[in-house]
């Protein structure tokens, strides 16, 4: 349906929020419409700010940027799965292989234990609810492949934590 279809985009994720640039693509006859829309949050990004972004674009660093980063990811993912599998072949992991969080599910387990366990232990955990199970958010953007192991003995501790919390 092109006469009714929006497409936008955003840089706020793959580069920047404070660069505050994005993009819409719509009908010719919602054009206005949408511009009266977007005025009404502001004014426009700066004139060197979208030259600057439209250069980067053209120039092919953006492209080379964003794949580097796409290897970097695989590999934290992959090495964050595997020392997983490694400590704690009981937990399931699960997600898509894109972003930069890993799910880990952790059978018959309450995820209030999880919090509390890791508040004990200073750690920020995010944990829901999976019927009888918890299923805990694991980042892992910050963390170097070589660092995996420690990471994922620091999850079997805290599932460990979590369990004797009774």
């Amino acid at each position: 349906a092109p006469d009714r279809v929006l497409y936008l985009g955003t840089t706020s994720k793959v580069l920047s929020p404070a660069v505050r640039v994005g993009w819409l693509v719509v009908p010719p006859e919602l054009r206005d419409e949408v511009i009266a829309w977007r005025l009404s949050f502001g004014g426009a990004p700066s004139n060197l700010t979208q030259l600057a972004l439209a250069e980067y674009l053209r120039s092919g660093a953006f492209d080379r940027g964003l794949s580097r980063m796409r290897k970097r990811c695989a590999a934290q993912r992959a090495a964050m799965i595997k020392a997983l599998g490694s400590a704690a072949p009981e937990l399931t992991t699960t997600g898509v292989e894109a972003g930069l969080h890993v799910t880990v599910r952790v059978d018959d387990l309450a995820p209030w234990k999880l919090v509390v366990a890791g508040q004990s232990r200073g750690l920020q955990v995010a944990a829901c609810d999976a019927g009888p199970d918890a299923l805990l958010l694991l980042g892992f953007g910050r963390i170097e492949p070589s660092a995996a192991g420690g990471v994922a003995r620091e999850v079997v501790d805290l599932v460990g934590a979590a369990r004797a919390l009774g």
